[in-house]
Protein backbone atom coordinates (compact mmCIF):
# COMPACT_ATOMS: atom_id res chain seq x y z
CA UNK A 1 0.00 0.00 0.00
CA UNK A 2 1.13 3.50 -0.74
CA UNK A 3 -0.04 6.39 1.39
CA UNK A 4 -1.13 9.05 -1.06
CA UNK A 5 -2.46 11.82 1.12
CA UNK A 6 -3.68 12.67 4.60
CA UNK A 7 -6.80 14.70 3.87
CA UNK A 8 -7.24 15.61 7.52
CA UNK A 9 -6.54 14.10 10.91
CA UNK A 10 -9.79 12.16 10.53
CA UNK A 11 -9.59 11.09 6.89
CA UNK A 12 -6.87 9.39 4.89
CA UNK A 13 -6.74 8.15 1.33
CA UNK A 14 -4.96 4.93 0.43
CA UNK A 15 -4.13 3.82 -3.11
CA UNK A 16 -3.30 0.16 -3.50
CA UNK A 17 -1.03 -1.22 -6.17
CA UNK A 18 -4.05 -2.39 -8.19
CA UNK A 19 -5.44 1.17 -8.26
CA UNK A 20 -8.21 0.50 -5.73
CA UNK A 21 -8.85 3.68 -3.75
CA UNK A 22 -9.92 3.16 -0.16
CA UNK A 23 -10.91 6.09 2.06
CA UNK A 24 -10.57 5.61 5.82
CA UNK A 25 -12.48 7.94 8.09
CA UNK A 26 -12.94 8.30 11.81
CA UNK A 27 -16.35 8.73 13.36
CA UNK A 28 -16.38 9.90 16.98
CA UNK A 29 -20.01 9.71 18.08
CA UNK A 30 -19.28 10.85 21.61
CA UNK A 31 -16.60 10.48 24.24
CA UNK A 32 -17.37 6.76 24.59
CA UNK A 33 -17.14 5.68 20.93
CA UNK A 34 -14.43 5.88 18.31
CA UNK A 35 -15.22 4.12 15.05
CA UNK A 36 -13.26 3.86 11.84
CA UNK A 37 -14.78 3.11 8.45
CA UNK A 38 -13.30 2.04 5.10
CA UNK A 39 -15.05 3.19 1.93
CA UNK A 40 -14.56 2.16 -1.72
CA UNK A 41 -16.51 3.66 -4.62
CA UNK A 42 -19.15 5.10 -2.29
CA UNK A 43 -19.74 1.84 -0.40
CA UNK A 44 -18.64 1.01 3.11
CA UNK A 45 -16.31 -2.00 2.81
CA UNK A 46 -15.08 -2.24 6.40
CA UNK A 47 -15.29 -0.89 9.91
CA UNK A 48 -13.80 -1.03 13.36
CA UNK A 49 -16.39 -0.31 16.06
CA UNK A 50 -14.76 0.63 19.35
CA UNK A 51 -15.68 1.67 22.88
CA UNK A 52 -13.51 4.16 24.70
CA UNK A 53 -12.94 3.95 28.44
CA UNK A 54 -10.57 6.75 29.43
CA UNK A 55 -7.14 5.84 28.03
CA UNK A 56 -8.35 2.43 26.83
CA UNK A 57 -10.06 1.56 23.56
CA UNK A 58 -11.80 -1.78 23.08
CA UNK A 59 -12.22 -3.06 19.53
CA UNK A 60 -15.72 -4.54 19.66
CA UNK A 61 -16.08 -5.43 15.99
CA UNK A 62 -13.66 -5.46 13.07
CA UNK A 63 -15.23 -6.25 9.70
CA UNK A 64 -14.06 -6.22 6.07
CA UNK A 65 -16.32 -6.98 3.09
CA UNK A 66 -15.65 -10.64 2.31
CA UNK A 67 -14.91 -10.16 -1.41
CA UNK A 68 -12.24 -7.55 -0.57
CA UNK A 69 -10.41 -9.41 2.21
CA UNK A 70 -6.68 -10.10 1.93
CA UNK A 71 -6.11 -6.88 0.00
CA UNK A 72 -4.69 -4.76 2.83
CA UNK A 73 -7.95 -3.02 3.73
CA UNK A 74 -7.98 -4.47 7.26
CA UNK A 75 -4.36 -3.46 7.76
CA UNK A 76 -5.13 0.07 6.56
CA UNK A 77 -8.18 0.20 8.80
CA UNK A 78 -6.21 -0.96 11.84
CA UNK A 79 -3.36 1.47 11.12
CA UNK A 80 -5.81 4.35 10.81
CA UNK A 81 -7.48 3.28 14.06
CA UNK A 82 -4.14 3.12 15.90
CA UNK A 83 -3.03 6.52 14.56
CA UNK A 84 -6.35 8.03 15.62
CA UNK A 85 -6.10 6.40 19.06
CA UNK A 86 -2.53 7.67 19.50
CA UNK A 87 -3.58 11.21 18.55
CA UNK A 88 -6.46 11.02 21.06
CA UNK A 89 -4.11 10.05 23.90
CA UNK A 90 -5.35 6.47 24.13
CA UNK A 91 -2.64 4.33 25.74
CA UNK A 92 -4.15 0.86 25.28
CA UNK A 93 -6.10 -0.67 22.40
CA UNK A 94 -7.42 -4.16 22.92
CA UNK A 95 -9.85 -6.73 21.58
CA UNK A 96 -10.96 -10.30 21.95
CA UNK A 97 -10.37 -13.24 19.63
CA UNK A 98 -12.68 -16.25 19.90
CA UNK A 99 -12.00 -19.83 18.84
CA UNK A 100 -14.53 -19.24 16.06
CA UNK A 101 -12.47 -16.25 14.85
CA UNK A 102 -9.29 -18.34 14.89
CA UNK A 103 -11.04 -21.15 13.02
CA UNK A 104 -12.29 -18.77 10.30
CA UNK A 105 -9.01 -16.80 10.06
CA UNK A 106 -6.12 -19.01 11.19
CA UNK A 107 -3.52 -16.22 10.91
CA UNK A 108 -5.54 -13.69 12.92
CA UNK A 109 -3.40 -13.74 16.07
CA UNK A 110 -0.22 -13.37 13.99
CA UNK A 111 -1.85 -10.48 12.10
CA UNK A 112 -2.50 -8.64 15.37
CA UNK A 113 1.04 -9.42 16.57
CA UNK A 114 2.44 -7.99 13.32
CA UNK A 115 0.73 -4.72 14.33
CA UNK A 116 2.31 -4.57 17.82
CA UNK A 117 -0.45 -6.37 19.68
CA UNK A 118 0.37 -9.01 22.28
CA UNK A 119 -1.87 -12.08 22.56
CA UNK A 120 -2.56 -13.15 26.14
CA UNK A 121 -5.08 -15.09 28.15
CA UNK A 122 -8.48 -13.39 28.47
CA UNK A 123 -9.24 -11.51 31.67
CA UNK A 124 -12.46 -10.44 33.43
CA UNK A 125 -13.01 -7.60 30.94
CA UNK A 126 -13.36 -10.10 28.07
CA UNK A 127 -16.46 -11.85 26.83
CA UNK A 128 -16.91 -15.42 28.05
CA UNK A 129 -16.15 -16.90 24.60
CA UNK A 130 -12.79 -15.12 24.22
CA UNK A 131 -9.89 -17.49 23.57
CA UNK A 132 -7.31 -14.68 23.62
CA UNK A 133 -7.11 -11.02 24.45
CA UNK A 134 -4.98 -8.95 22.08
CA UNK A 135 -3.53 -5.74 23.45
CA UNK A 136 -1.38 -2.92 22.11
CA UNK A 137 0.05 -0.48 24.67
CA UNK A 138 1.90 2.77 24.03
Amino acid sequence: MLLVSALSSQLSLILSMNRRVIVYRTIENNLDELNVEAWHEGLQVGHALCERHGEQLKICDLWIEERLRRNGIGTGLLRHLLQTADAAGIREVWGEVTLEDIGRWPGLLQWYEKHSFVAQEPDDACISTAAKKVTRRR
